[in-house]
Protein backbone atom coordinates (compact mmCIF):
# COMPACT_ATOMS: atom_id res chain seq x y z
CA UNK A 1 0.00 0.00 0.00
CA UNK A 2 1.34 3.57 -0.81
CA UNK A 3 -0.33 6.84 0.02
CA UNK A 4 -4.43 6.04 -0.87
CA UNK A 5 -2.90 2.96 -3.60
CA UNK A 6 -3.55 -0.35 -2.58
CA UNK A 7 -1.78 -3.54 -4.33
CA UNK A 8 -2.77 -7.09 -4.14
CA UNK A 9 -0.38 -10.16 -4.70
CA UNK A 10 -1.29 -14.25 -5.50
CA UNK A 11 -0.74 -16.73 -6.91
CA UNK A 12 -4.41 -17.83 -7.15
CA UNK A 13 -7.91 -16.99 -8.59
CA UNK A 14 -9.54 -17.97 -5.26
CA UNK A 15 -6.92 -16.14 -2.76
CA UNK A 16 -7.17 -12.79 -4.57
CA UNK A 17 -11.06 -13.12 -4.62
CA UNK A 18 -10.78 -13.34 -0.61
CA UNK A 19 -8.17 -10.20 -0.95
CA UNK A 20 -10.95 -8.27 -2.71
CA UNK A 21 -14.08 -9.38 -0.68
CA UNK A 22 -12.04 -8.24 2.35
CA UNK A 23 -11.15 -4.76 0.97
CA UNK A 24 -14.91 -4.15 0.05
CA UNK A 25 -15.87 -5.32 3.73
CA UNK A 26 -13.75 -3.40 5.11
CA UNK A 27 -14.51 -0.15 2.81
CA UNK A 28 -18.23 -0.70 3.88
CA UNK A 29 -17.33 -0.38 7.56
CA UNK A 30 -15.16 2.48 7.10
CA UNK A 31 -17.70 4.23 4.51
CA UNK A 32 -15.39 4.95 2.06
CA UNK A 33 -15.13 3.81 -2.00
CA UNK A 34 -13.16 2.18 -4.30
CA UNK A 35 -12.69 3.81 -7.77
CA UNK A 36 -13.94 0.83 -10.32
CA UNK A 37 -12.68 2.67 -13.03
CA UNK A 38 -8.72 3.14 -11.33
CA UNK A 39 -8.79 -0.85 -10.41
CA UNK A 40 -7.83 -3.02 -12.58
CA UNK A 41 -6.65 -6.79 -12.81
CA UNK A 42 -3.16 -7.98 -14.12
CA UNK A 43 -2.27 -11.64 -15.30
CA UNK A 44 1.18 -12.68 -15.24
CA UNK A 45 2.82 -15.81 -16.57
CA UNK A 46 0.05 -16.56 -19.00
CA UNK A 47 0.12 -17.29 -22.82
CA UNK A 48 -1.68 -15.86 -25.32
CA UNK A 49 -4.32 -19.03 -25.80
CA UNK A 50 -3.98 -19.77 -22.30
CA UNK A 51 -5.47 -15.89 -21.46
CA UNK A 52 -7.57 -16.42 -24.38
CA UNK A 53 -9.10 -19.24 -22.82
CA UNK A 54 -9.25 -18.64 -19.05
CA UNK A 55 -10.81 -14.82 -20.21
CA UNK A 56 -13.83 -16.25 -21.26
CA UNK A 57 -14.91 -18.29 -17.63
CA UNK A 58 -13.40 -16.22 -14.71
CA UNK A 59 -14.76 -12.73 -13.54
CA UNK A 60 -13.54 -10.32 -11.03
CA UNK A 61 -15.68 -8.37 -8.21
CA UNK A 62 -14.92 -6.02 -5.99
CA UNK A 63 -18.57 -5.95 -4.21
CA UNK A 64 -21.32 -6.10 -6.56
CA UNK A 65 -18.77 -3.97 -9.48
CA UNK A 66 -17.20 -6.08 -12.16
CA UNK A 67 -13.22 -5.13 -12.34
CA UNK A 68 -11.83 -4.72 -15.85
CA UNK A 69 -8.92 -7.35 -16.82
CA UNK A 70 -6.16 -5.56 -18.83
CA UNK A 71 -2.98 -6.04 -20.55
CA UNK A 72 -1.08 -2.92 -18.85
CA UNK A 73 -1.43 -0.69 -16.36
CA UNK A 74 0.20 2.32 -15.04
CA UNK A 75 0.93 2.76 -11.32
CA UNK A 76 2.94 5.60 -9.79
CA UNK A 77 4.50 6.40 -13.11
CA UNK A 78 5.86 3.17 -13.76
CA UNK A 79 4.53 0.78 -16.71
CA UNK A 80 3.34 -2.49 -15.79
CA UNK A 81 2.57 -4.90 -18.53
CA UNK A 82 0.94 -8.47 -18.00
CA UNK A 83 2.86 -9.79 -21.28
CA UNK A 84 6.72 -8.22 -20.90
CA UNK A 85 6.13 -6.79 -24.38
CA UNK A 86 8.93 -3.83 -24.45
CA UNK A 87 7.55 -2.04 -27.30
CA UNK A 88 5.11 -0.10 -25.06
CA UNK A 89 7.30 1.04 -22.51
CA UNK A 90 10.39 1.82 -25.09
CA UNK A 91 7.78 3.66 -26.56
CA UNK A 92 6.64 5.70 -23.38
CA UNK A 93 10.51 5.94 -22.48
CA UNK A 94 11.22 7.95 -25.90
CA UNK A 95 8.33 10.77 -25.85
CA UNK A 96 9.54 11.48 -22.45
CA UNK A 97 13.03 11.48 -23.22
CA UNK A 98 12.15 13.78 -25.46
CA UNK A 99 10.20 15.98 -23.85
CA UNK A 100 12.63 16.57 -21.16
CA UNK A 101 15.52 16.98 -24.20
CA UNK A 102 13.21 19.83 -25.36
CA UNK A 103 12.81 21.58 -21.73
CA UNK A 104 16.51 21.12 -21.25
CA UNK A 105 17.35 23.05 -24.78
CA UNK A 106 14.60 25.50 -23.51
CA UNK A 107 17.07 26.62 -20.61
CA UNK A 108 20.03 26.65 -22.51
CA UNK A 109 21.38 23.06 -23.15
CA UNK A 110 22.47 23.45 -26.87
CA UNK A 111 25.03 24.91 -28.81
CA UNK A 112 25.36 28.89 -28.56
CA UNK A 113 24.00 28.61 -24.74
CA UNK A 114 25.32 26.75 -21.86
CA UNK A 115 28.62 24.98 -21.90
CA UNK A 116 28.79 21.38 -22.61
CA UNK A 117 29.69 20.39 -19.67
CA UNK A 118 27.04 22.15 -17.74
CA UNK A 119 24.61 20.72 -20.05
CA UNK A 120 25.87 17.18 -19.76
CA UNK A 121 25.88 17.47 -15.83
CA UNK A 122 21.83 18.82 -16.46
CA UNK A 123 21.45 16.01 -18.68
CA UNK A 124 22.67 13.65 -16.10
CA UNK A 125 21.13 14.66 -13.39
CA UNK A 126 17.39 15.77 -14.43
CA UNK A 127 17.02 14.37 -17.89
CA UNK A 128 18.30 10.65 -17.33
CA UNK A 129 16.43 9.99 -13.99
CA UNK A 130 12.89 10.91 -16.02
CA UNK A 131 14.19 9.46 -19.19
CA UNK A 132 14.88 5.76 -17.63
CA UNK A 133 12.18 6.12 -14.50
CA UNK A 134 11.36 2.19 -13.81
CA UNK A 135 14.04 1.26 -16.11
CA UNK A 136 15.00 -1.58 -12.93
CA UNK A 137 12.11 -3.58 -13.85
CA UNK A 138 12.76 -3.28 -18.22
CA UNK A 139 13.44 -6.53 -20.14
CA UNK A 140 14.57 -5.20 -23.32
CA UNK A 141 16.01 -6.25 -26.58
CA UNK A 142 19.13 -5.10 -28.40
CA UNK A 143 16.93 -3.05 -30.65
CA UNK A 144 14.83 -1.64 -27.95
CA UNK A 145 18.33 -0.26 -26.21
CA UNK A 146 19.35 1.52 -29.95
CA UNK A 147 15.76 2.79 -29.70
CA UNK A 148 16.26 4.53 -26.46
CA UNK A 149 20.34 5.44 -27.51
CA UNK A 150 19.13 7.63 -30.23
CA UNK A 151 17.30 10.04 -27.67
CA UNK A 152 20.35 10.21 -25.54
CA UNK A 153 22.39 10.93 -29.11
CA UNK A 154 21.00 13.55 -30.22
CA UNK A 155 20.84 15.61 -26.73
CA UNK A 156 24.47 15.05 -26.47
CA UNK A 157 25.36 16.46 -30.59
CA UNK A 158 22.67 19.26 -29.77
CA UNK A 159 24.96 20.14 -26.71
CA UNK A 160 27.95 20.42 -28.49
CA UNK A 161 26.61 21.78 -31.69
CA UNK A 162 28.17 18.27 -33.54
CA UNK A 163 26.49 17.72 -37.44
CA UNK A 164 23.32 15.08 -37.59
CA UNK A 165 25.33 11.51 -37.82
CA UNK A 166 28.27 12.42 -35.53
CA UNK A 167 29.12 8.79 -34.31
CA UNK A 168 26.92 8.34 -30.52
CA UNK A 169 29.74 6.99 -28.65
CA UNK A 170 32.09 10.38 -30.22
CA UNK A 171 30.11 12.59 -28.57
CA UNK A 172 29.20 10.53 -25.30
CA UNK A 173 32.97 10.20 -25.19
CA UNK A 174 33.90 14.39 -25.18
CA UNK A 175 31.46 14.49 -22.25
CA UNK A 176 32.43 11.23 -20.47
CA UNK A 177 28.27 9.88 -20.55
CA UNK A 178 27.12 6.47 -20.40
CA UNK A 179 25.54 4.67 -22.40
CA UNK A 180 22.14 3.84 -22.09
CA UNK A 181 22.48 0.27 -21.39
CA UNK A 182 25.14 0.67 -19.23
CA UNK A 183 23.43 2.95 -17.02
CA UNK A 184 20.10 0.80 -17.24
CA UNK A 185 22.16 -2.10 -16.03
CA UNK A 186 23.98 0.59 -12.96
CA UNK A 187 20.45 0.92 -12.25
CA UNK A 188 19.47 -2.61 -12.02
CA UNK A 189 22.44 -3.37 -9.83
CA UNK A 190 21.59 -0.49 -7.22
CA UNK A 191 17.88 -2.12 -7.28
CA UNK A 192 19.65 -5.51 -6.45
CA UNK A 193 21.39 -4.00 -3.39
CA UNK A 194 18.24 -1.85 -2.17
CA UNK A 195 16.38 -5.40 -2.53
CA UNK A 196 18.99 -7.23 -0.09
CA UNK A 197 19.48 -4.49 2.53
CA UNK A 198 15.45 -3.99 3.18
CA UNK A 199 13.96 -5.12 6.34
CA UNK A 200 13.58 -8.83 6.56
CA UNK A 201 9.95 -8.50 6.51
CA UNK A 202 9.31 -6.57 3.38
CA UNK A 203 7.12 -8.18 0.63
CA UNK A 204 9.62 -7.82 -2.06
CA UNK A 205 12.11 -9.06 -0.39
CA UNK A 206 10.37 -12.16 0.21
CA UNK A 207 9.30 -12.80 -3.52
CA UNK A 208 13.13 -11.80 -4.49
CA UNK A 209 14.41 -14.32 -2.30
CA UNK A 210 11.59 -17.18 -3.42
CA UNK A 211 12.99 -16.09 -6.94
CA UNK A 212 16.32 -16.30 -6.34
CA UNK A 213 16.49 -19.81 -4.71
CA UNK A 214 14.31 -20.80 -7.52
CA UNK A 215 17.18 -19.53 -9.91
CA UNK A 216 19.94 -21.35 -7.38
CA UNK A 217 18.05 -24.76 -7.72
CA UNK A 218 16.97 -24.79 -11.37
CA UNK A 219 19.97 -22.60 -12.83
CA UNK A 220 19.59 -25.73 -15.84
CA UNK A 221 16.34 -24.44 -17.12
CA UNK A 222 15.34 -21.23 -18.32
CA UNK A 223 13.84 -18.73 -16.15
CA UNK A 224 12.80 -15.34 -17.34
CA UNK A 225 11.83 -11.74 -14.98
CA UNK A 226 14.54 -9.84 -12.83
CA UNK A 227 16.48 -12.79 -11.06
CA UNK A 228 18.33 -14.26 -14.55
CA UNK A 229 18.00 -11.04 -15.91
CA UNK A 230 20.34 -9.56 -12.87
CA UNK A 231 22.53 -12.67 -12.71
CA UNK A 232 23.10 -11.68 -16.76
CA UNK A 233 24.18 -8.40 -15.83
CA UNK A 234 26.37 -9.17 -12.60
CA UNK A 235 28.35 -12.05 -14.89
CA UNK A 236 28.83 -9.10 -17.40
CA UNK A 237 30.42 -6.73 -14.74
CA UNK A 238 32.31 -9.54 -12.71
CA UNK A 239 30.48 -9.20 -9.97
CA UNK A 240 28.81 -12.42 -9.70
CA UNK A 241 30.78 -13.53 -7.07
CA UNK A 242 29.02 -11.06 -4.68
CA UNK A 243 25.44 -12.60 -4.93
CA UNK A 244 27.26 -16.05 -4.44
CA UNK A 245 28.88 -15.07 -1.45
CA UNK A 246 25.58 -13.63 0.11
CA UNK A 247 23.67 -17.02 -1.01
CA UNK A 248 26.31 -19.17 1.03
CA UNK A 249 27.47 -16.71 3.88
CA UNK A 250 24.44 -13.53 3.93
CA UNK A 251 26.81 -11.21 3.39
CA UNK A 252 26.30 -8.15 1.41
CA UNK A 253 28.17 -4.71 1.08
CA UNK A 254 26.05 -1.45 2.87
CA UNK A 255 24.91 0.85 0.33
CA UNK A 256 27.55 3.57 0.04
CA UNK A 257 30.08 0.36 -0.69
CA UNK A 258 27.84 -1.41 -3.11
CA UNK A 259 27.26 2.23 -4.86
CA UNK A 260 31.33 2.92 -5.42
CA UNK A 261 31.56 -1.38 -6.34
CA UNK A 262 29.13 -0.83 -9.32
CA UNK A 263 30.17 2.28 -10.79
CA UNK A 264 33.67 1.36 -10.66
CA UNK A 265 32.94 -1.79 -12.61
CA UNK A 266 30.24 -0.46 -14.64
CA UNK A 267 32.63 2.68 -15.58
CA UNK A 268 35.92 0.25 -16.45
CA UNK A 269 33.70 -2.27 -18.65
CA UNK A 270 32.13 0.62 -20.72
CA UNK A 271 35.58 2.31 -20.89
CA UNK A 272 36.57 -0.79 -22.58
CA UNK A 273 33.83 -1.36 -25.03
CA UNK A 274 34.47 2.23 -25.60
CA UNK A 275 37.91 2.32 -26.97
CA UNK A 276 36.79 -0.83 -29.00
CA UNK A 277 34.24 0.81 -30.86
CA UNK A 278 36.24 4.11 -31.23
CA UNK A 279 39.04 1.88 -32.51
CA UNK A 280 36.80 -0.01 -35.03
CA UNK A 281 35.71 2.96 -36.80
CA UNK A 282 38.17 4.46 -39.97
CA UNK A 283 35.73 8.08 -39.77
CA UNK A 284 37.35 8.42 -36.07
CA UNK A 285 40.98 7.77 -36.80
CA UNK A 286 41.85 11.48 -35.19
CA UNK A 287 39.60 10.93 -32.48
CA UNK A 288 41.09 7.55 -31.20
CA UNK A 289 44.39 9.53 -31.10
CA UNK A 290 43.93 13.05 -29.28
CA UNK A 291 41.01 11.34 -27.02
CA UNK A 292 41.65 8.19 -25.78
CA UNK A 293 39.66 8.24 -22.77
CA UNK A 294 35.99 8.28 -22.22
CA UNK A 295 36.10 11.88 -20.09
CA UNK A 296 35.53 15.49 -20.19
CA UNK A 297 37.41 16.59 -23.07
CA UNK A 298 39.86 19.25 -22.43
CA UNK A 299 38.58 21.53 -25.49
CA UNK A 300 35.35 21.72 -23.10
CA UNK A 301 37.29 22.98 -20.34
CA UNK A 302 39.48 25.72 -22.00
CA UNK A 303 35.71 26.75 -23.73
CA UNK A 304 34.57 27.12 -20.11
CA UNK A 305 37.74 29.22 -19.12
CA UNK A 306 37.99 30.65 -22.67
CA UNK A 307 34.39 31.45 -23.79
CA UNK A 308 34.68 33.83 -26.19
CA UNK A 309 36.60 31.19 -28.67
CA UNK A 310 33.48 28.59 -28.62
CA UNK A 311 33.00 28.89 -32.61
CA UNK A 312 36.96 27.95 -32.87
CA UNK A 313 37.05 25.37 -30.18
CA UNK A 314 33.57 23.69 -31.86
CA UNK A 315 35.07 23.47 -35.58
CA UNK A 316 38.31 21.78 -33.82
CA UNK A 317 35.55 19.56 -31.88
CA UNK A 318 33.59 18.87 -35.34
CA UNK A 319 37.19 18.04 -36.84
CA UNK A 320 37.89 15.83 -34.84
CA UNK A 321 34.78 13.70 -34.68
CA UNK A 322 35.44 13.49 -38.30
CA UNK A 323 32.25 15.31 -39.72
CA UNK A 324 32.80 18.76 -40.97
CA UNK A 325 31.54 21.29 -43.75
CA UNK A 326 34.18 22.64 -46.09
CA UNK A 327 32.53 25.61 -48.37
CA UNK A 328 28.80 24.27 -47.06
CA UNK A 329 29.23 20.65 -48.17
CA UNK A 330 29.49 18.41 -45.50
CA UNK A 331 33.03 15.75 -45.22
CA UNK A 332 31.88 12.41 -43.54
CA UNK A 333 34.89 10.58 -44.79
CA UNK A 334 37.99 12.72 -45.24
CA UNK A 335 39.93 9.97 -46.72
CA UNK A 336 37.95 9.40 -49.91
CA UNK A 337 36.75 12.74 -49.82
CA UNK A 338 38.32 14.81 -53.19
CA UNK A 339 37.63 18.28 -54.19
CA UNK A 340 39.18 21.44 -56.14
CA UNK A 341 41.03 24.52 -54.37
CA UNK A 342 40.33 27.81 -55.90
CA UNK A 343 43.29 29.30 -54.50
CA UNK A 344 46.25 26.77 -55.64
CA UNK A 345 44.01 25.25 -58.82
CA UNK A 346 44.74 21.76 -57.33
CA UNK A 347 43.04 18.47 -56.34
CA UNK A 348 42.84 18.05 -52.55
CA UNK A 349 41.94 14.54 -51.05
CA UNK A 350 41.99 15.85 -47.02
CA UNK A 351 40.99 19.24 -47.22
CA UNK A 352 42.51 19.76 -43.52
CA UNK A 353 45.79 18.47 -44.44
CA UNK A 354 45.82 20.06 -47.94
CA UNK A 355 45.55 23.57 -46.23
CA UNK A 356 47.85 22.90 -43.50
CA UNK A 357 50.70 21.57 -45.30
CA UNK A 358 50.35 22.19 -49.23
CA UNK A 359 47.92 24.80 -50.31
CA UNK A 360 49.48 28.25 -51.76
CA UNK A 361 46.84 30.09 -51.08
CA UNK A 362 47.63 29.48 -46.82
CA UNK A 363 51.16 29.70 -47.33
CA UNK A 364 51.29 33.17 -45.25
CA UNK A 365 48.98 31.87 -42.91
CA UNK A 366 50.88 28.52 -42.37
CA UNK A 367 53.70 30.81 -41.89
CA UNK A 368 52.68 32.89 -39.01
CA UNK A 369 51.21 29.58 -37.16
CA UNK A 370 54.46 27.80 -37.45
CA UNK A 371 56.04 31.20 -35.94
CA UNK A 372 53.97 31.23 -33.36
CA UNK A 373 54.24 27.20 -32.39
CA UNK A 374 57.98 27.69 -32.22
CA UNK A 375 58.17 30.91 -30.25
CA UNK A 376 55.24 29.39 -27.68
CA UNK A 377 55.65 25.56 -27.84
CA UNK A 378 58.39 23.22 -26.39
CA UNK A 379 58.96 21.95 -29.63
CA UNK A 380 61.33 19.14 -27.97
CA UNK A 381 58.12 17.69 -25.99
CA UNK A 382 56.28 17.71 -29.15
CA UNK A 383 58.66 16.38 -31.94
CA UNK A 384 60.79 14.23 -29.87
CA UNK A 385 59.19 10.68 -28.25
CA UNK A 386 59.28 11.54 -24.63
CA UNK A 387 61.23 8.24 -23.94
CA UNK A 388 64.00 9.40 -26.23
CA UNK A 389 67.01 11.21 -25.14
CA UNK A 390 67.86 14.40 -26.84
CA UNK A 391 71.92 14.63 -27.27
CA UNK A 392 73.14 17.91 -26.77
CA UNK A 393 74.17 19.84 -29.42
CA UNK A 394 77.53 20.34 -28.94
CA UNK A 395 77.66 16.36 -28.52
CA UNK A 396 77.64 16.44 -32.11
CA UNK A 397 80.00 19.21 -33.25
CA UNK A 398 83.29 18.00 -31.93
CA UNK A 399 85.55 21.27 -30.72
CA UNK A 400 88.16 22.52 -33.20
CA UNK A 401 90.57 21.06 -31.44
CA UNK A 402 89.41 17.48 -31.58
CA UNK A 403 88.65 17.86 -35.30
CA UNK A 404 91.88 19.12 -36.81
CA UNK A 405 94.84 17.07 -35.40
CA UNK A 406 98.09 18.61 -34.26
CA UNK A 407 101.56 18.74 -36.57
CA UNK A 408 103.09 16.15 -34.91
CA UNK A 409 100.10 13.68 -35.54
CA UNK A 410 100.13 14.72 -39.15
CA UNK A 411 103.67 14.54 -40.22
CA UNK A 412 104.96 11.06 -39.66
CA UNK A 413 108.24 10.55 -38.54
CA UNK A 414 110.92 9.91 -41.45
CA UNK A 415 112.51 7.55 -39.25
CA UNK A 416 109.54 5.42 -38.77
CA UNK A 417 108.63 5.24 -42.68
CA UNK A 418 111.99 4.51 -43.89
CA UNK A 419 113.07 0.88 -43.29
CA UNK A 420 117.00 0.99 -42.26
CA UNK A 421 119.23 -0.48 -44.40
CA UNK A 422 119.95 -3.43 -42.22
CA UNK A 423 116.23 -4.29 -42.55
CA UNK A 424 115.83 -4.46 -46.19
CA UNK A 425 119.50 -6.62 -46.44
CA UNK A 426 119.26 -10.23 -45.64
CA UNK A 427 121.62 -11.43 -43.36
CA UNK A 428 124.59 -13.56 -44.70
CA UNK A 429 124.54 -15.54 -41.47
CA UNK A 430 121.08 -16.43 -41.72
CA UNK A 431 121.12 -17.71 -45.83
CA UNK A 432 124.42 -20.01 -44.89
CA UNK A 433 122.05 -21.73 -41.94
CA UNK A 434 119.31 -22.51 -44.40
CA UNK A 435 121.96 -23.80 -47.13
Amino acid sequence: MFADDLTMLSRLKSGLDRMLKTAWEYSQKWRFNFSVTKTVILIFGESQQEHEANNRSRAWKLGSQILSEKGSWSNLGKLWLANRDSKEIVSKATCAGREVCFMLMAVGTRYGGLNPMVSSNLWRKIGIPKFLYGSELWQLKMNNYIELEKVQNIMVRIMQGLLPGTSGSAARGLLGLLSVEAEIDKRKLYFLGRLINMGAGAPCRRVFFIRLLRWKWNCGKKLTGFVPDIVEILARYDLLQVLITYILTNDFPIKTLWKKTVNKHVREQYDRVWREKISKNNQLYLYSKVHTKNEVSHWWIIARKNPSFMKEINNVIRLICGSYKVRGKRVDHPNTYIDYCDSCNRNYLNPVNHALSYCLGSQNERELLWDWVNDNLPLEDKVFDPGEKVSDPEDKVPDAEDKVPDAEDRVPDPEDKVPDAEDNVPDADKDKEHE
